[in-house]
């Protein structure tokens, strides 16, 4: 599935508090994250290709963030069928990943304990 969504620098959130790196049984090229606080919590997913572009939005350049995501788990509440068509989820992962972009130091991609 692919999302895209302006990237905003205010809403970041918080790796062990928001969301966690997980190792995947699926994907052994990287990590899967998993969703530890809010309406999501316990979900999990993995992200597919990721592409930040700048584009002009009312005179201004912005960037647009762009992804493709698996949904791999869903949780009690939504099922991962429900999570992988759900708007509010895509942006709720939309800004989980502009976190992981901004603070973590790009740790998406392989996981072969290289920096």
């Amino acid at each position: 599935m692919l999302w895209w969504c302006l990237v905003p620098l205010y809403l970041f959130m918080t790796e062990e508090i928001d969301y966690k790196l997980v190792d995947s049984d699926r994907h052994t090229d990287h990590f899967s994250i998993k969703i530890t606080n809010g309406v999501y919590s316990g979900s999990v997913y993995a992200y597919g290709d990721v592409k930040l572009t700048e584009e002009e939005v009312n005179g201004e350049q912005v960037g647009r963030l762009s992804f493709l995501y698996e949904v791999e788990e869903g949780n009690e509440e939504y099922s991962k069928e429900e999570l992988q068509s759900n708007k509010d989820f895509e942006h709720h992962i939309g800004h989980v990943l502009a976190s992981i972009i901004t603070k973590n130091e790009f740790k998406i991609g392989e996981n072969d304990g290289k920096d």
